[in-house]
């Protein structure tokens, strides 16, 4: 087996980053016996049988960069298992400090029991081999309540940094039984008038990203403009129409700006004198003139994302890649890669390891791959 993994450096001298890729492993070994586990022979044709023990060892300096608790990470995850009581808590707690910054997110019900390991699916996941709880009632009293508890008492001592609130959803009219989805919504144990916002926003912000399919920079554009209270049921029911109306090519990106717009009169309803940039939709004369880019580098990009939507699925291409990034430009070896915001560019760094012997075939191996935050859809054509 080999694994590899990469992680960056910096020359501090000339600011440089660029990407080391390093094989994880020196040595992964399945030690083999004459015996079984009870000391008798085997009547294997080869004589020998796993032992059921895997020996594993690292490559020195991998092992560094993943273990390293001056990172950080590996001592946070350290720190919360060692807090929880339950094994499931610091699980959900992990997962849900991905959607922290959106205030919540929406679980489908299925797959959250399977995330819990309470249902199991057979090798082709076309049937259910064990369902531990088969109704929700027991699912709820005995997984996510006791998780909810411990985390919000973890978090009024001071010794996490959220604690989360949940509600089952039905989405084809059913109230009672098995729901489709569980709605998470994240809290920060703010005063409470920070609370009823934080629910608000959680709540808001999940039914945009699934109704409308806004993307996480969208919504922290959005943000700073929600208050509690604000009655936004008709205008969505206006933007339904607009969609009708106008079918614009790229739903999420029209309906931030129609959103955007609304929720300023909004605020200047509320007070006169705020003053807000970037309410007025963007004139051609506006637009950010694009680098030219050599014919010959825009087709490797082009085959670079075509395998990296091939490796990293539809979902993540279609929201991180194909939507919100573009070859910017070409200087010297630095290969400049446009995205909205830091949130999309740790995005692409999660899982850059995946694909980045598609970008040294694309580019070269002596290329570095730099970003450069661009608004996209305020550029006009190269």
């Amino acid at each position: 087996m080999h694994v590899d993994m990469s992680y960056k450096r910096l020359d501090e001298e000339t600011n440089t980053e660029w990407l080391v890729k390093q094989n994880i492993f020196h040595k992964i070994e399945f030690p083999t016996s004459v015996l079984n586990a009870d000391g008798e022979k085997v009547a294997y044709k080869s004589g020998q049988r796993r032992t059921g023990v895997i020996r594993i060892q690292m490559v020195d300096e991998s092992a560094r960069e993943i273990l390293n608790l001056r990172k950080g990470y590996t001592r946070h995850l350290k720190g919360i298992t060692a807090l929880c009581r339950s094994p499931r808590t610091p699980r959900l707690y992990i997962y849900l400090s991905a959607w922290r910054r959106l205030g919540g997110c929406l679980v489908n019900y299925i797959d959250l029991k399977e995330f819990f390991g309470v249902l199991t699916f057979s090798k082709d996941h076309k049937r259910i081999v064990e369902n531990k709880y088969q109704k929700y009632g027991a699912f709820h009293r005995d997984v996510l309540d006791p998780v909810q508890k411990e985390m919000q008492k973890l978090a009024e001592e001071g010794k996490v940094e959220f604690y989360f609130e949940y509600e089952p959803v039905y989405t084809h009219g059913a109230t009672r039984g098995d729901p489709d989805n569980i709605r998470f919504v994240i809290k920060d144990g703010k005063p409470q008038a920070e609370e009823e916002a934080s629910w608000f926003y959680g709540r808001l912000c999940c039914d945009l990203i699934v109704r409308y399919g806004l993307q996480y920079y969208e919504m922290d554009r959005l943000r700073p403009l929600l208050f509690p209270g604000l009655e936004i049921k008709e205008e969505l029911e206006h933007i339904d129409r607009l969609l009708e109306q106008k079918k614009p090519d790229c739903v999420h990106a029209y309906v931030t700006t129609v959103l955007y717009n609304w929720l300023v009169k909004q605020q200047l309803l509320r007070d006169p004198s705020l003053t807000f940039e970037g309410a007025e939709e963007v004139k051609e004369e506006q637009k950010i003139e694009h680098p030219r880019v050599e014919a010959a580098m825009r087709e490797k990009w082009n085959w670079f994302m075509e395998r990296s939507r091939e490796r990293l699925g539809e979902q993540f291409y279609h929201t991180f890649m194909e939507t919100c990034s573009d070859l910017w430009m070409v200087r010297d070896k630095n290969i400049y890669v446009a995205v909205p915001s830091e949130y999309v560019k740790n995005k692409w760094e999660e899982r850059i390891s995946e694909i980045s012997s598609y970008f040294f075939t694309a580019f070269g191996m002596d290329r570095v791959l730099c970003y450069v935050f661009v608004d996209l859809t305020q550029v006009g054509a190269e």
